[in-house]
């Protein structure tokens, strides 16, 4: 647990540096996934990387089941690279009993896709359990955008929300894909 509060809190204070509360550097304040509207709830740049998430209304970043997150990596490197880069991340964290069912693959339009389930464990069941989604897009002018979709329980036992992803899964991988991210440009700093 000492691991964890120490990744949570590494996490935590790599975003603060460039914390911009709720910059909508892209001009999308909210999009639609799946019949449900996200509105933009918090953002931050790091260096070249701009993160931005989303959340459906009435419901906080502490406590949801589901969220959009959009990280812009505006730099001239390729999905590949920033696949890699993600998947050598999470890997990482596997040592840490963070993170399960890591897979990651390329979908038939050339989006690379990687889906792994986080968790936090407190006693028999999971405090926290996490199904996440990754779809790293090549963006037109330059870099690469990375649209996350989280899908999120609370106490419950691992095997019964891996069960429940299972059978959603399919309809949540679709939802994602045809989700149309437009061309990013950074237009607020």
């Amino acid at each position: 647990m000492d691991r964890l509060k120490f990744y949570l809190l590494f996490l935590l204070s790599a975003f603060s540096l460039g914390v911009s509360a709720q910059t909508d550097f892209f001009g999308i304040p909210k999009m639609e996934i799946g019949g449900e509207e996200y509105s933009l709830v918090w953002s931050a740049k790091i260096k070249f990387r701009y993160v931005e998430d989303f959340l459906p209304k009435k419901v906080t970043n502490s406590h949801f089941t589901s969220k959009v997150s959009l990280d812009f990596y505006d730099a001239d490197v390729d999905v590949e690279k920033v696949a890699n880069f993600k998947i050598a991340e999470l890997e990482a964290s596997k040592t840490e009993n963070l993170v399960t069912n890591l897979t990651h693959s390329v979908a038939s339009n050339g989006d690379y896709l990687i889906e792994y389930v986080a968790f936090v464990q407190g006693g028999d069941k999971m405090q926290v359990a996490e199904w996440n989604l990754c779809r790293l897009i090549a963006n037109n002018s330059k870099g690469v955008a990375l649209l996350q979709m989280k899908r999120r329980e609370y106490d419950i036992k691992l095997e019964k929300f891996i069960s429940h992803v299972e059978k959603k899964k399919s309809g949540w991988v679709k939802e994602v894909l045809s989700y149309k991210l437009p061309d990013l440009v950074v237009k607020n700093q």
